[in-house]
């Protein structure tokens, strides 16, 4: 079993962080407009999440998935965490902010380390060692925003997976009577999830500290990266991982959108092929939603994509929101 290892390019001016991941891309987003943020600092902190902390961390991300590995290598497997209580913490590089990644947060375990450029300390978080928290809540991003450390007391939750993506969820019967591991109900969140201070944020070079992007913390991976075509990274240390890439859609040479409703499948997302080097991977797309109206180019623009990267029966990308598309000159 291989995993990915990623290694430091850049974060604004933070020049001299030493080796974790791969962050080639700089891209920030300004502060939201004071009529554009809702006031969810209470709000959150005393209704959805669990207003006290909850303890010291006992296991990180990296080992709490090899611990379950047994359930990692199935593709719909879960089991009750009962007899231990395990605390773990990790930094949110993704959300629901569009719709396109519905009812989750992702969670990626995350170092500290020492900039020589502005002689101060950062938060930085590894996209290749991430993990799915699913929450009951079709609006969770106001609160879990990207760069918010979050902790999980995963006692009583349940663990595993649903398409071999590592999860922390609860099982629910689907419409079919199938039984799959879906998000925890949010009163459980009120004493399993604790919002630890606030989200991070980093120097954009003029001195200005401003909040992250999915951009800013995915790994870059180009065309001819190894991982493409090497099914060995197909395993739960990899999946899910937050990556930006560049190729073009497979298509006839006409302008469609990302998701069509009336091409939705029994999960209400349509696939798009899209062309990395020699490899064809999915650009999955739910339908009804901010990301689903993009319109794909024809096949001769060089599109760049960030997003969630998973594996079924092949590699599959979700992009993060709207603004994780953009057409290459």
């Amino acid at each position: 079993m291989k995993n990915k290892i990623f290694s430091i390019a850049s974060i604004a001016s933070i020049a001299s962080i030493a080796s974790i991941v791969s962050i080639a891309s700089i891209a920030f987003i300004s502060c939201m407009d004071d009529w554009s943020t809702p006031n969810t600092e209470n709000f959150a902190k005393e209704q959805i999440t669990c207003p006290t902390d909850l303890g010291p961390v006992t296991m990180s991300i990296s080992d709490f998935k090899d611990a379950y590995s047994n359930l990692f290598t199935q593709s719909n497997s879960f089991a009750l965490v009962e007899d231990t209580t395990i605390i773990l913490e990790g930094m949110v590089i993704a959300n629901d902010k569009s719709g396109n990644l519905y009812q989750a947060v992702y969670l990626a375990e995350y170092d500290s380390v020492y900039s020589d450029s502005i002689h101060e300390w950062a938060l930085v978080p590894n996209p290749g060692n991430v993990l799915q928290l699913a929450l009951k809540n079709t609006c969770l991003h106001p609160f879990f925003q990207l760069g918010q450390r979050v902790k999980v007391n995963v006692r009583d939750l349940y663990v595993g997976c649903y398409s071999y993506v590592p999860k922390i969820g609860q099982p629910y019967y689907t419409s079919a009577g199938n039984l799959r591991l879906g998000p925890v109900l949010m009163e459980l969140a009120q004493t399993h999830v604790y919002l630890d201070g606030d989200p991070v944020t980093y120097p954009d070079g003029t001195g200005t500290f401003v909040k992250p992007t999915a951009q800013l913390f995915a790994a870059e991976l180009d065309d001819n990266d190894e991982l493409w075509s090497n099914s060995r990274y197909h395993n739960y240390r990899n999946c899910p991982m937050l990556v930006n890439c560049e190729a073009y859609f497979h298509l006839n040479d006409t302008t469609i959108h990302l998701g069509y409703y009336y091409e939705h499948d029994d999960g209400y997302g349509v696939n798009r092929d899209f062309k990395v080097g020699s490899t064809t991977i999915t650009v999955r797309t739910s339908t009804q939603n901010e990301v689903s109206y993009i319109n794909i180019p024809p096949r001769s623009q060089r599109c760049r994509l960030t997003g969630i990267l998973t594996y079924y029966s092949g590699w599959q990308l979700q992009l993060c929101d709207a603004s994780c598309f953009e057409k290459i000159d």
